[in-house]
C-alpha cells in the first residue's frame, strides 16, 4: 500500500490497543458487514480484521429497524435509545 508505512502501522497499533466501540452510519455499517467478517485474519495485517470482528459496532439509521449481526446493534437516529 503506498500510504501505509512502518510509522503509520505503529500509530495504528497504538490507537487500537485501547478498547473501543464503533459508531457507524447505516451505509458504512453495510460496507463493514460485507467485508470484515470474511477477511482472512492470518495475513501480515490480519490483526486489524480480528480486531474489527471482535469490537462492538453500533449502526444509526434514520428509520428504526433492527439489525443484529454478531456484535452489531442498530438504533434509529430519532429514537431515544
Amino acid at each position: 500500500m503506498p500510504y501505509f508505512d512502518q510509522e503509520f502501522g505503529e500509530e495504528l497499533d497504538r490507537v487500537f490497543k485501547e478498547k473501543f466501540d464503533l459508531l457507524l452510519g447505516r451505509k458504512t455499517y453495510e460496507i463493514f458487514a460485507a467485508y470484515w467478517p470474511y477477511y482472512d485474519e492470518n495475513p501480515p495485517h490480519g490483526s486489524i480484521a480480528k480486531l474489527f470482528n471482535e469490537i462492538k459496532k453500533y449502526a444509526v439509521r434514520a428509520r428504526a429497524r433492527s439489525i443484529r449481526a454478531g456484535r452489531a446493534r442498530c438504533s434509529s437516529a430519532t429514537s431515544p435509545t
